[in-house]
């Protein structure tokens, strides 16, 4: 019997010890304190005295964001970021607000890393209570620049929508009332797509494309564009090397007809010379129409993408 009781007595004691080394639940929550860092507000946890962990640091009228660089010196604006940090910067997850006048707004969430947007994220821009939509950033980051993925933006006239990786650049102009229709791939109205850009790295490195604009206000603004760029992106930043581009001119001499002024242009070497002009009864907007028609097949692979760059413009 008192050798049962001993055994009892050394439990209860070695479970007394234990419990005595466990960490209680308020020393093994993280403490959050308040900070004042270069004018921002800062409350969340630290570690020697520097955010660390999850956190929100808040900047307000002179005030500095080592985020851009720059003193916020507008008392209109305030930025606001929610997320990880370690050692003093924003690494990890995180969401960055500005706040802007008339309700616009600028959000990122996101990775970021070093205290700027690094890795996967979206971007979204809301222009304000005077404008609709939103323009749309979806995909990878390097410090602050968007370098990879889809974008979506819209105007009057319609939606324009883009692709972009390191191979690869595609870009389209959407008319308002088939971009459902389209985006869920039925392309029986694409051929009124009224703008259409695909542009391919080569093995070699040589950026091969085609560039199709049918104007939706004048004539004389269609051209069509079939060879080489000197960079995977949209003009004016992409300019042509070698091909051949077409474009319909209105008719100033005759302006009581619909005749139109077709130029060629051959392209060598990033000089284009005219090589033929012609008056034409019919310009090239069916041209067009049949040359974009042809080219989509090109976005089937992008198609889950924009339709998700799409919703979140129209959030």
């Amino acid at each position: 019997m008192k050798k049962w009781i001993t055994v009892v007595l050394c439990l209860i004691m070695t479970f007394s010890v234990l419990c005595s080394f466990a960490p209680s639940t308020t020393f093994a929550a993280a403490k959050k304190v308040s900070l004042t860092i270069n004018g921002a507000k800062y409350y969340g946890e630290v570690k020697n005295g520097k955010p660390h962990g999850k956190g929100t640091m808040k900047w307000t009228n002179n005030s500095y964001d080592p985020n851009d660089n720059v003193y916020v010196e507008d008392q209109w604006i305030t930025k606001t970021y929610s997320g990880t940090w370690v050692n003093g910067k924003r690494s990890g997850q995180g969401k960055y607000v500005i706040e802007k006048p008339y309700d616009a707004l600028e959000t990122y969430e996101g990775k970021w890393g070093n205290d700027k947007q690094n890795g996967y994220g979206v971007t979204i821009f809301q222009h304000g209570s005077d404008e609709e939509g939103y323009d749309v950033e979806m995909g990878q980051f390097a410090d602050n620049e968007f370098v990879s993925g889809y974008t979506g933006y819209s105007d009057v006239t319609g939606y324009y929508m883009e692709y972009l990786d390191s191979e690869t650049f595609i870009h389209f102009d959407l008319p308002y009332r088939y971009a459902r229709e389209f985006l869920s791939g039925n392309f029986k109205h694409g051929g009124d797509i009224y703008g259409f850009i695909y542009q391919k790295k080569q093995k070699n490195g040589v950026i091969k494309g085609a560039e199709y604009r049918k104007s939706m206000m004048v004539a004389w603004e269609n051209s069509i564009y079939e060879g080489t760029y000197t960079s995977l992106a949209k003009l004016p930043s992409s300019k042509y090397i070698n091909g051949k581009l077409k474009q319909e001119n209105y008719n100033m001499s005759d302006t009581s007809s619909n005749t139109g002024i077709i130029e060629t242009y051959k392209y060598v070497n990033g000089k284009g010379t005219l090589v033929e002009r012609k008056v034409v009864a019919k310009g090239l907007a069916n041209e067009i129409k049949e040359k974009i028609s042809g080219q989509l097949f090109l976005l089937r692979p992008h198609l889950g993408g924009f339709t998700k760059t799409f919703n979140l413009m129209m959030k």
